[in-house]
């Protein structure tokens, strides 16, 4: 059982994180903290990192409690430790990143500078929640990052990049409807928000909508033309669903902006090869190799790429290589 300075160190995180104390499970295993997401925290005590046997019996008891898992620790983990929790795609949160938590939720003190000239207090808090909230998002930790959105919330109800933040959080951890309702709130304040309305056409696609997606998309685009992020994600959509002819040109003006991006010559290179283009799709295959692209990010990009179907027409290009 874990020791009492440890239970009432996860149930301040609790409390941070807007639940109760009754909310953390003090099991055999380990500390359990379920969200009313489904999201369970499960905290290993100790300034040794736990075993691989122990590491093992801490997940299969945590998924007792829920599938969404993200394992928090003082302890920085071992390498096969961190394998294991890769293998299982369970996000970690140990050792450094786990004292920089404790200190962006304000349980630890951090050294903090005077506030500038002209900034209000609350809006420089409100400020530095949305950095962690974006902070921990980056370092793929979705579960993480909506406790931040949430506390900006709580501390600017309607404040609209939250809103969007935290259905961006949701969509990440598969939960659309709550992610859905996020997005729709943030619209009602501004019907015209683009990356509200870019996650709902993102939905779409999560829920096995990809032409829905793509249109909710595509009518975004013609509605911010230049917008980066909704370009790329025109692009993602079109190449998803084989539609090599429309997507080049955008794929085209991207590389032109980062020439030496290996992944968007990669990109480029599927797109010629969807094109019946082959001599030109090898050609960017070999650059993109050169330039850095891996193995494993060819493999991620090929998984997100339409395959072949025998006997299916496909009037806008097959696979690509």
């Amino acid at each position: 059982m874990a020791s009492r300075r440890f239970v009432a160190q996860v149930e301040e995180v609790a409390g941070a994180f807007g639940l109760t104390a009754q909310a953390v499970k003090n099991e055999p295993e380990g500390l359990f903290l379920r969200t009313e997401e489904g999201i369970v925290y499960v905290f290993h005590e100790g300034a040794r990192p736990p075993g691989l046997a122990h590491l093992r019996t801490l997940l299969a008891r945590a998924r007792e409690e829920g599938d969404s898992l993200v394992v928090l620790s003082p302890a920085p983990l071992t390498g096969p430790g961190r394998e294991l929790l890769a293998q299982e795609r369970v996000p970690e949160v140990t050792g450094e990143r786990y004292r920089l938590l404790i200190v962006n939720l304000g349980l630890a003190p951090e050294e903090t500078g005077a506030l500038p000239p002209g900034v209000l207090p609350t809006a420089h808090q409100l400020d530095e929640i949305m950095a962690r909230a974006r902070h921990w998002d980056s370092w793929g930790l979705p579960a993480l990052g909506l406790r931040f959105y949430e506390q900006a919330l709580r501390l600017k109800p309607g404040y609209t990049p939250a809103m969007v933040g935290a259905g961006d959080a949701l969509a990440a951890l598969g939960q659309p409807d709550r992610a859905e309702g996020f997005f729709a709130r943030a619209l009602q304040a501004h019907p015209d928000l683009w990356n509200a309305r870019l996650g709902l056409a993102r939905l779409e696609a999560a829920r096995g909508h990809p032409q829905r997606a793509l249109k909710g998309i595509r009518d975004l685009w013609n509605a911010h033309p230049g917008e980066p992020v909704v370009r790329a994600h025109l692009v993602e959509a079109l190449c998803g669903l084989g539609e090599w002819k429309e997507a080049l040109p955008h794929v085209t003006d991207l590389v032109r902006a980062s020439p030496a991006d290996p992944y968007l010559h990669a990109v480029l290179s599927l797109c010629l090869g969807g094109r019946g283009e082959r001599k030109e799709a090898l050609r960017e295959r070999d650059l993109a190799n050169r330039l850095g692209m891996t193995e494993e990010l060819w493999s991620s990009l090929r998984q997100s790429m339409p395959a072949p179907v025998p006997g299916e027409r496909r009037s806008r290009g097959g696979n690509p290589l």
